[in-house]
């Protein structure tokens, strides 16, 4: 419960992460992406309300084998807990979301199983797709837009963080999974959406100063680099690993770092170790809080890593990245080098042909309009020609002047279905106006992309030589 009128807790997490000490925490992730809380309306429900009984078997199941907590992905991409209008705006949460959020704490509490929440995956900021009738992705807007922003906090975040703040299952929160990707990929700047992560957090600590917050970094080098510029943004450290080395232990200002993702099944990820207990000992020996793994399904293997976080360890001093890792990001970083030379060699292209395109689009215009003229006063000559000839038919003595008006019509009339009448000019007209509108809409778009990429590429070299750069410090 919590107490009436403040934003204090009034119940004791399952797990302290800012202690320090190691807890057998895993990325449970999720279990069906984007649809445990809330869902895509056209696809089929599968939210944690309507599979209380199969979600309570896997952390029960979980408990069994001495798991202290799960990593869970809440709003995932955007794509089913949350209410969008049609032009795309934050609306609120989906109908669904917090009867499938308070089962998933409920579930949590019945097991004695501790929950980091992941409030947003960086797939947020994708570029928009659509599968089976649903929007996936497409909401780069939130961190665009201020107003868009303080929606966001109003109508999702502050009652996700209230009804997730009652309960101790609750242990912390991720504001967003590897932020760095979007960067990489040029959907957003980091100008952009640094500030957007710093005012998440503070706007969760303001509304209940005792919630941990964190960020999901997509490696240590990165994580770094947030904290050392939004010192006291955060309460613990997480980053994730997928390298054959672990960088050393620095923590900024004594926080916990956790590696929050890390894979010892998978050779095409890269591994820290060749087994579980190697993989959790050694990190706990270079002075990590915890490791927790991705991926992990096999129960003996989930109680080996359970295990490992009571072997005794002796402190070791980690190393810095090999001497072919640092050479290997002076390869990339040229790499990326000619990849902003070309997708700017061919944005200038774009943005040319596109200057040509729109003065020829108004001339376009310019012409459908006087065919559209000259198709309205057809059509009206027509309108009165028929007017005259019913009031002839009328009047007897009338006969030649009704035969010319009925030959005027035909004149009239005829043109209309030849290459060169009125109609068919009309109809030319539009055609290529809306041709070249098209082909307008379709290099913009391509100007868009190579701007993304541009921006992505610039990203990764600044992460790049900021890694450099950190690996010199390193003993």
């Amino acid at each position: 419960m919590l107490l009436a009128g403040c934003g204090v807790r009034s119940v004791t997490p399952l797990v302290d992460l800012k202690s320090g000490n190691p807890s057998a925490i895993l990325n449970l992730a999720w279990l069906d992406y984007r649809r445990d809380f809330g869902g895509p309306a056209a696809w089929e429900d599968k939210g944690v309300s309507s599979r209380r009984e199969e979600v309570g078997r896997r952390f029960a199941e979980l408990h069994d084998a001495g798991v202290k907590g799960v990593v869970w992905f809440l709003l995932a991409d955007g794509g089913g807990a949350i209410r969008f209008d049609t032009d795309g705006r934050i609306i609120g949460l989906a109908a669904s979301f917090l009867a499938d959020f308070k089962a998933g704490l409920a579930i949590a509490e019945q097991n004695q199983m501790a929950v980091v929440w992941v409030l947003l995956d960086h797939l947020w900021m994708k570029p928009a797709e659509f599968s089976d009738g649903a929007k996936l992705f497409g909401h780069a807007r939130l961190i665009e837009d201020v107003i868009e922003q303080k929606i966001f906090f109003e109508r999702v975040l502050d009652p996700i963080i209230a009804a997730g703040s009652a309960s101790a299952a609750t242990v912390g929160w991720i504001v967003m999974n590897e932020p760095e990707v979007a960067l990489g990929e040029g959907w957003v700047t980091e100008e952009q959406l640094f500030p957007f992560l710093v005012a998440a957090s503070r706007r969760i600590k303001t509304k209940y100063p005792t919630s941990l917050v964190s960020i999901g970094h997509a490696d240590y080098e990165a994580m770094i680099y947030f904290q050392r510029e939004h010192s006291g943004a955060v309460d613990f450290l997480t980053f994730h690993h997928y390298r054959d080395y672990l960088p050393p232990t620095k923590p900024e200002g004594e926080l916990p770092v956790y590696v929050g993702e890390f894979n010892v099944t998978d050779s095409a990820l890269g591994r820290i170790s060749a087994d579980m207990k190697t993989a959790v000992t050694s990190t706990r020996a270079l002075g990590y809080a915890g490791a927790w793994p991705w991926g992990l399904k096999d129960i003996a293997q989930i109680r080996e890593f359970v295990a490992a976080q009571s072997v005794s360890v002796t402190k070791v001093i980690g190393q810095g990245p090999p001497a072919r890792q640092i050479e290997l990001w002076g390869s990339e970083i040229k790499t990326h080098l000619s990849h902003i030379e070309l997708n700017g060699q061919k944005l200038r292209d774009t943005q040319q042909l596109l200057a040509t395109l729109e003065p020829e689009l108004a001339k376009q215009e310019a012409e459908t309009q006087r065919a559209q003229a000259a198709f309205d006063q057809l059509q009206k000559s027509l309108a009165e020609s028929r007017i005259k000839i019913i009031r002839m038919k009328r009047a007897p003595w009338a006969n030649q002047s009704l035969r010319l008006e009925e030959e005027n019509e035909k004149q009239l009339t005829e043109p209309m279905e030849t290459p060169k009448g009125p109609r068919q000019w009309l109809k030319e007209a539009s055609a290529v106006q809306k041709k070249t509108q098209l082909e307008i809409v379709t290099q913009r778009a391509w100007i868009a992309k190579y701007e993304m990429h541009i921006r992505g590429n610039r990203y990764q070299i600044k992460a790049k030589q900021r890694a450099i750069g950190l690996s010199a410090e390193q003993p």
